[in-house]
């Protein structure tokens, strides 16, 4: 202390207290407490108290949260880690809007948070938990440190928190700065999605580090047998640049030996890098990082999920969500599926109600199911609507579980699926008219309503304001494209002279390890100079073969041809990996590198994406040579089966 005081007099150093904030931000000096967060919690609830909820739709209100309430914490949280206490009360303060609690006057939360903060596709509402938004947000700050290790942020920290090892795979101090803790909470949820591109395989240690590309498990599952190997090196056979299978077959269990297999090795020994698994491009999103954070909460709460969709998403939700009604239409029939509309049966479970039993026809508990279903009101107006609607019969909407509606969505078309959750819910607002304010609709009033407000829905999908009553909006409606696009051909084009097409496919079946390539090189007559396929074995996906067909196009154009070249393919990924290098960590990195060193050796190469249909000679090529396990190359000429494509290529760039 007296070191301390002896230097401050002797340099004249004085102490001056931070700002408390900086930027808009909290300064972080010291602990952050949650005090320190006040404001944000204030300004949201601001905000929410200002909206006038008595005139807003269910899906008026759900845009508002998503769009505004949601997104003002979130440069806050893009820098600090906040509290559970501190996400609990602002996401309390979102569940109390939504619900229409106002000041001291309390409603009841018919369904948990969690079901909102589920994914559409799983059969939420797409609310953000706040928490795992949070971890997503600080996540990208750690990833900017392995993307930008050479910064001078980057290596102070490392300097100061792990000068001698590597983010993804150190023990970090306990006493850290309040900044850094926020990056250690964000990296570990980036560990989780991290994953090392296999390159020569001297950074990588075999049982530690996630290396193999699948789902949510990166790492091996485990060892067969005592193993001394510990760097994925050591799994590679140097001279042929091809894994050791005797070795994978002997330490590694098979269903990891044939991922393994289809990790492609590149031919020139190069560095190992680290990428983001669950992106295409291998580069690290905010939003990926919370999809994953929340698939990783829903597999602990034992979400059901499939092998044809993994992350628990279901066809039927995606179907459901694109329903030719009214969002607030949509968000009933979400709350009727649930089990989350206001009922005496779910009253009577609150103990909100004496009886359970319903207030209209007083024979049954009145449960969704009978409300919407077996009430005398509304089967009438369901027999009413079947003269002029489609709608499924009596023994198609019986009560099959407690996901009868969407079992009925799954297998009707989507204007008659429409349709019936119309008349669903025209027999819930009868219900509550009757109920809360003693005034009965009768079953031609309604039958007439609905088929006037589908006339109203049908005209605004079709893009017509045509109002028989004369009353038009004031603004127009109608949706206008306001740049249009410049056509695009749909025949395949002739190159300019001096110039030459390659265009290039790849054939992949999933669950298959066969493959096939098909390259077809063109003059700017339409001449054919050159067709190729070649088998491809252990493919890994169908992107993959797509880039190896690119990369066999260049090398044969290099060989061939040596004229400026168009590289054409049907995969708009990467084409955008071979325009922008820089901007991808693909799996196919390594051979995306490998067909631009061949690009270089052409005086000068474009690249293109094109429909499939303009790629019609190479894709027929890619399937001979799957369907044969063959590869040839014929200078000149083309095989038999391609000959009408080129003719029709031919003739169609002359007219």
């Amino acid at each position: 202390m007296k070191c301390v005081l002896l230097r401050k007099n002797t340099l004249g150093v004085e102490r001056i207290e931070f700002e408390a904030k900086y930027l808009g931000l909290p300064t972080p000096d010291g602990r952050q407490k949650k005090e320190r967060f006040q404001p944000v919690k204030e300004k949201l609830a601001k905000r929410i108290t200002s909206w006038s909820e008595k005139y807003l739709s269910s899906g008026a209100k759900e845009v508002l949260i998503k769009s505004v309430a949601q997104a003002i914490p979130t440069y806050m949280m893009s820098v600090f880690q906040l509290s559970a206490s501190l996400c609990e009360d602002l996401e309390r303060t979102i569940r109390k809007y939504w619900w229409g609690e106002d000041g001291d006057q309390r409603r009841t939360h018919w369904l948990a948070w969690e079901k909102f903060t589920r994914c559409k596709g799983r059969g939420g509402l797409g609310f953000r938990d706040l928490k795992i938004f949070n971890q997503a947000l600080l996540a990208r700050q750690a990833w900017r440190l392995i993307e930008h290790p050479d910064s001078l942020c980057a290596k102070l920290l490392k300097a100061k928190y792990f000068p001698n090892g590597d983010l993804l795979d150190t023990a970090f101090p306990s006493q850290v700065s309040p900044t850094w803790r926020a990056i250690m909470h964000g990296l570990e949820l980036l560990k989780k999605g991290a994953i090392w591109r296999i390159g020569r395989g001297t950074d990588v240690k075999i049982w530690r580090h996630a290396w193999i590309p699948r789902g949510f498990e990166l790492k091996p599952a485990g060892r067969k047998r005592p193993c001394r190997l510990k760097w994925v090196s050591e799994l590679i056979d140097e001279e042929s640049r091809r894994w050791k299978i005797d070795v994978l077959t002997r330490y590694f269990h098979q269903h990891d030996v044939e991922v393994i297999k289809k990790i492609k090795i590149p031919w020139r020994s190069s560095e190992d890098f680290v990428a983001w698994h669950f992106e295409k491009s291998g580069y690290f999103t905010v939003r990926s990082a919370y999809r994953l954070g929340v698939s990783l909460r829903d597999i602990d709460s034992n979400l059901g999920s499939s092998s044809s969709h993994p992350d628990g998403s279901r066809p039927v939700w995606k179907k459901f969500w694109s329903l030719p009604i009214p969002h607030k239409v949509r968000i009933f029939a979400w709350k009727l599926i649930h089990g989350g509309l206001a009922t005496k049966a779910n009253k009577f479970r609150r103990k909100l109600e004496q009886t359970a039993t319903c207030s209209i026809c007083g024979s049954g508990e009145e449960t969704e199911f009978h409300a919407v279903m077996c009430c005398p009101h509304a089967k009438s107006l369901r027999y009413a609507m079947r003269s002029c609607w489609p709608i499924p019969g009596e023994k198609e909407l019986g009560l099959t579980g407690p996901e009868w509606l969407l079992n009925v969505i799954n297998t009707s078309d989507p204007d008659t699926a429409a349709q019936l959750i119309l008349i669903l819910w025209r027999a819930w607002f009868v219900r509550n008219k009757w109920v809360h304010e003693g005034r009965w609709i009768n079953g031609k009033t309604s039958a007439e309503f609905l088929s006037s407000y589908w006339d109203s829905l049908s005209v605004i999908r079709q893009g017509e304001a045509n109002d028989s009553k004369g009353k038009r909006p004031m603004v127009d409606t109608t949706i206008r494209s306001v740049e249009r696009k410049p056509k695009v051909s749909s025949t395949w084009t002739k190159p300019n002279a001096g110039w030459v097409k390659i265009n290039v496919d790849g054939a992949f079946m999933e669950g298959s390890e066969d493959a096939g390539i098909g390259v077809v090189i063109r003059d700017s007559s339409g001449s054919v100079l050159l067709t190729a396929w070649k088998h491809v074995s252990d493919a890994g996906s169908a992107e993959e073969v797509e880039a190896l067909a690119c990369k066999e196009g260049l090398t044969l154009a290099a060989e061939w041809v040596t004229l400026p070249s168009i590289l054409e393919s049907d995969c708009a990924n990467i084409v955008r990996f071979l325009s922008q290098p820089e901007r991808q960590r693909s799996p196919s990195s390594f051979t995306i590198q490998e067909a631009l060193e061949e690009a270089a050796k052409l005086p000068r190469v474009e690249f293109h994406h094109v429909g499939r249909e303009l790629n019609s000679v190479a894709h027929s090529l890619a399937q001979l040579a799957r369907r044969l396990n063959h590869s040839a190359v014929w200078p000149n000429r083309f095989p038999f089966c391609v000959e009408q494509l080129v003719a029709r290529d031919v003739n169609h760039s002359i007219n």
